[in-house]
């Protein structure tokens, strides 16, 4: 696409940023805190694939939704957030489900399923008490759209699954934060882990989603996808696995200290300190073991080599194990060795 289209999409985008942030400050950031991340992480995303990609739907689709966010905050006597903005967004959700990652509909069976979002969207925006058929279409027409990218990722192909792969895990880390934050409420629990689990859920759902789908769109670092799910699942369950160990020490040393000793806290820190380094090792095996297993087969073959080379004096086996271990790790289309003489 021509750089002039690309200024020109930033250009607006950016005047639109600066109005947005201009009235909000006007009318009082305490009262937008989650919009606030919201219109400039879809908006900024789908402004960049919508210049990069402009015939791929998903960039404009998500532009869209951000605008619609942004026009009900700023201006509500003109976009009615509850019957206009948010029916709409929900609906623009619902066909970036349908065409995400390529722009197409998986096939031309789902045509039905767009028209049932448009005709769900106009009858909740059309009148102030919608009908409860008109909500019962709408609904259902998006739980059928969440269901595009699982039967995409069933019968696609090895990029296909990739890029879906990069959106769910945003997804799954969003929604983890999430829970995890509402189990620590519900349990009564305050402070440091609430607030860490709440931060990162809106990060998670406010940039990482919208970065993790120009990540999936543009293809760039996407086969790292590997080597970033088995790092976040490991991270998290050795955090996880940390916590549970503090406070049961804490629970079990409370139980024969003085209420007023600081031996309690202080030893659970030391006992999570030393269980740092071991568990992460130990974690980080079983994690790559089940979602990185390229990583983890190729150390296997890896050790299994350094283990044979043991008392082993023959040049020629040496070389002939090596091409073999490189082989298997690597898949090259071509190998050649040099051995200085």
């Amino acid at each position: 696409m021509k750089p002039a289209f690309r200024v020109v999409v930033g250009v607006l985008w950016l005047g639109f940023m600066i109005v947005f942030v201009v009235v909000a400050w006007r009318e009082g950031v305490a009262n937008w805190p989650f919009y606030l991340f919201m219109v400039p992480g879809y908006g900024s995303a789908g402004a960049f694939l919508a210049a990069r990609r402009p015939r791929n739907p998903v960039g404009w689709l998500l532009l869209a939704a951000a605008v619609l966010g942004g026009l009900s905050l700023m201006f509500p006597s003109w976009v009615n957030a509850w019957q206009v903005a948010f029916p709409l967004m929900a609906g623009l959700f619902g066909i970036f489900l349908l065409v995400f990652p390529d722009g197409t509909l998986p096939s031309r069976r789902w045509r039905p399923i767009v028209a049932l979002v448009g005709l769900g969207c106009s009858g909740l925006t059309l009148f102030a008490q919608p009908p409860e058929f008109a909500v019962a279409l709408f609904v259902l027409s998006l739980l059928a759209c969440a269901l595009a990218p699982l039967i995409r990722y069933r019968h696609g192909g090895y990029l296909e699954r990739l890029q879906i792969r990069w959106l769910a895990l945003a997804v799954g880390v969003a929604a983890g934060s999430g829970i995890t934050s509402l189990l620590v409420y519900q349990l009564g629990g305050t402070g440091v882990v609430q607030e860490i689990s709440a931060l990162t859920g809106l990060f998670a759902l406010t940039v990482g989603i919208p970065a993790s789908i120009a990540v999936a769109i543009l293809r760039y670092q996407l086969f790292e996808i590997d080597r970033v799910l088995s790092r976040t699942v490991s991270y998290t369950l050795v955090v996880g696995f940390l916590a549970v160990v503090f406070f049961a020490v804490v629970t079990a040393l409370t139980a024969v200290l003085p209420a007023e000793s600081d031996l309690a806290v202080a030893g659970s820190t030391l006992a999570v300190a030393a269980l740092f380094n071991p568990g992460r090792r130990r974690i980080q095996r079983w994690v790559d073991r089940h979602f990185n297993r390229s990583r983890y087969d190729a150390e296997k073959v890896m050790d299994d080599f350094s283990g044979s080379l043991r008392g082993r004096v023959d040049p020629d086996g040496v070389v002939e194990g090596w091409v073999g271990v490189v082989s298997e790790t690597m898949q090259p289309t071509t190998l050649a060795v040099w051995v200085k003489g």
